[in-house]
């Protein structure tokens, strides 16, 4: 996916023209819900942001965000994210909503950033938001990463609450010793394998074989890109604990999000 036609290489103009976006509300807050097949409830939600581009139209992440991370523009962006989702986490839970977690993406220049514990307090505590109510996904390739000082700032996340997922897993190179060192508590299964599931056994194979590889480390599984009755059901046979998908719910904005849960 190319990036906007506006933001061109890593200009002057265009870091001003990503900043005026920001600062003109542009970066909408969609969120995307997440089902409990075991309880057969909603779970809570994902945040993903958009870009609401005066002449382009509603912009998807993969057609920003890595602009955003080679201008170090990330940084911004990310906490914006991360405090306008858990304030409305809070809300959500203020009006008697399914609670759960708000899941937030999190990229490699913020984790890696020295005041990065401290946003996400400060996130926290300016919402009132419980730290349980708040999961931060990071990539599998980041997950691997074994410095003593990137093992540790996950585990203060978690010694506060916070969980944490990796995202989009079975793209990337894992290494099981890592992986049982990773202070996560939760593996999400990238949607290309559920996609192709119902119609190719290897992807089936995989995505029984990542269910089985998380549960045997009391981790518990979402998958990802659930579009199909068939995929939901295979998913359940083979115990994946939530689902998220356009079969359950696209992508919304905090209104919409609400409607579905209030039917």
């Amino acid at each position: 996916m190319n990036t906007s036609p506006a933001l061109v290489a890593e200009s002057k103009e265009s870091m001003e023209m990503f900043r005026d976006a920001m600062s003109a509300g542009e970066m909408v807050p969609f969120y995307q819900p997440l089902w409990d097949l075991k309880h057969q409830r909603w779970e809570g939600v994902e945040s993903l942001v958009r870009w609401n581009h005066p002449t382009a139209g509603l912009l998807i992440p993969d057609q920003f965000i890595p602009f955003a991370e080679k201008t170090g523009l990330i940084i911004e962006l990310g906490e914006s994210v991360l405090r306008s989702s858990c304030q409305q986490m809070r809300r959500w839970q203020h009006q008697g909503l399914p609670h759960g977690k708000v899941a937030v993406n999190i990229s490699p220049v913020q984790i890696h950033e020295a005041d990065f514990i401290d946003r996400v307090v400060c996130a926290l505590l300016d919402a009132d938001l419980p730290a349980d109510s708040l999961e931060l996904e990071i990539t599998e390739t980041l997950a691997m990463n074994d410095t003593h000082a990137f093992i540790q700032r996950l585990q203060q996340l978690r010694d506060m609450g916070v969980s944490i997922s990796i995202d989009d897993f079975g793209t990337g190179c894992s290494s099981l010793t890592r992986l049982q060192c990773c202070p996560v508590t939760r593996l999400k299964v990238d949607g290309s394998f559920v996609h192709l599931m119902v119609t190719e056994q290897r992807n089936f194979n995989i995505v029984k074989s990542i269910i089985m590889l998380a549960h045997s480390l009391d981790l518990s599984v979402v998958a990802e890109g659930v579009e199909t009755e068939k995929q939901q059901q295979l998913l359940k046979e083979l115990g994946c604990d939530v689902l998220q998908g356009y079969w359950l719910g696209v992508p919304n904005t905090a209104k919409q999000v609400e409607t579905l849960w209030r039917h």
